[in-house]
C-alpha cells in the first residue's frame, strides 16, 4: 500500500503542477488578448475616410467657386460635409486624397484642390467630346481642425462640370 500511497502522492503533485501551468498560461492568453484588443481600439479610432460624388444636377460653375459633392457614399470617422463640400481633418495626420471631374463635351474643367485655402494639386479636363474625365492625387498632411476642399479655378467665368462622375476622396493614411 505504501507504494500505490507513493504513486497517488506522486500524481496528485503532478496534476497541481499541470493545473498551476495552465493557470498561467490562461493568465497570459488572457494578457494578450487584452492588449490585441486595446491596440484594435486604438487602430479603429484613428480611422477617418470619405468618398463623395456630385449629384447635383449643376452644370457650370464660376470662378474660385467651391464644388459640393452632395451624395456621400461613404464616411468613416466624420470629417467631411455634404452640405458644404469641405472636409474638416477630425484628426492630425497624413491624408491621401483624390478627385475626379468630368466635363462636359467639349468644354473645360481646371479645378483643384485646396488645403488650408492655398491650392495643392490642380486638375485640367479638356473634353474633346470622346474624353470627359480628369483628376489628379494629392498627399497632405492636416492638423486638427485643417480644412480640404475641391474648387474651381480663377481663370475662367465658367467651368463646365457634370455630376456622377465626378468625385472627391480622402482617407487618413498615418
Amino acid at each position: 500500500m505504501n507504494n500505490a500511497e507513493s504513486q497517488l502522492s506522486s500524481m496528485s503533485s503532478k496534476l497541481t503542477s499541470l493545473e498551476r501551468e495552465q493557470d498561467n498560461q490562461e493568465d497570459n492568453f488572457d494578457g494578450q488578448i487584452s492588449r490585441l484588443s486595446s491596440r484594435i481600439s486604438k487602430e479603429e479610432a484613428r480611422k477617418v475616410a470619405f468618398s463623395a460624388r456630385l449629384n447635383t444636377k449643376h452644370s457650370y460653375y464660376s470662378k474660385n467657386e467651391k464644388i459640393i459633392f452632395d451624395d456621400v457614399r461613404y464616411s468613416y470617422g466624420g470629417g467631411y460635409s455634404s452640405s458644404t463640400g469641405i472636409f474638416t481633418a477630425p484628426k492630425s495626420g497624413t491624408y491621401l486624397f483624390t478627385f475626379n471631374v468630368q466635363a462636359r463635351p467639349y468644354k473645360i474643367a481646371h479645378v483643384g484642390l485646396m488645403v488650408r485655402g492655398y491650392w495643392k494639386t490642380p486638375a485640367l479636363v479638356e473634353s474633346d467630346g470622346t474624353n470627359l474625365t480628369g483628376g489628379n492625387v494629392a498627399i497632405a498632411y492636416l492638423s486638427y481642425g485643417d480644412k480640404a476642399w475641391i474648387q474651381t479655378a480663377g481663370v475662367d467665368d465658367k467651368y463646365y462640370i457634370w455630376p456622377y462622375r465626378t468625385t472627391f476622396n480622402g482617407i487618413l493614411i498615418d
